[in-house]
């Protein structure tokens, strides 16, 4: 039972960014100083509205440290309807990014204008943050790795294979001490 339980980071991933071209946009995180740690759970809240108008659907990808926190996909508006929905993902097994401050990143590349005598004026925005809840007897905080290593694409992102040959890798040097990965 986690009611009663809930710490809220005081200050969210963002607030109201605005998705209407295709550059990523990034923000800052800091390590919740009210709830230090450990946490028997932490997880990712988004919330996302589209205006009204035409849009298709759009791949939401966000990071934090280059590892994945939310990959998910956008819902498409009608003229006259403005959809939002909320969205969450228990991240606890990223604990290792949460304990130092970090850089992130949010992208939903969305177009907006005229392609084709088409107008595509929907335009998405979102609200992120990460809800952390303190460990206690009842609910101890879970063994998770002491590392996270993101495996991404050039630039950080998810990659894209387009053929059965394309890979993405990454050399690492493991410390000695490995007792799983």
């Amino acid at each position: 039972d986690w009611t009663g339980l809930r710490w809220d980071v005081s200050d969210p991933l963002f607030q109201n960014l605005e998705f209407a071209d295709f550059t990523p946009k990034t923000f800052t995180y800091t390590p919740p100083a009210a709830c230090p740690g450990p946490w028997s759970k932490v997880v990712f809240t988004a919330d996302f509205t589209v205006t009204a108008g035409r849009q298709y659907d759009r791949t939401a990808a966000f990071y934090l440290g280059h590892a994945s926190i939310y990959y998910g996909t956008t819902a498409e508006p009608r003229s006259t309807l403005s959809p939002s929905w909320h969205v969450e993902r228990d991240v606890t097994d990223l604990t290792a990014i949460f304990t130092s401050s970090q850089t992130g990143e949010a992208n939903i590349g969305n177009f907006v204008g005229t392609y084709n005598g088409v107008v595509y004026n929907g335009i998405i925005y979102a609200n992120a943050a990460l809800e952390f809840y303190p460990s206690n007897f009842r609910n101890p905080a879970p063994r998770t790795p002491d590392m996270v290593i993101p495996v991404n694409g050039t630039g950080g992102d998810a990659g894209t294979l387009n053929t059965t040959t394309d890979t993405i890798s990454q050399a690492l040097n493991l410390p000695q001490n490995v007792e799983s990965v």
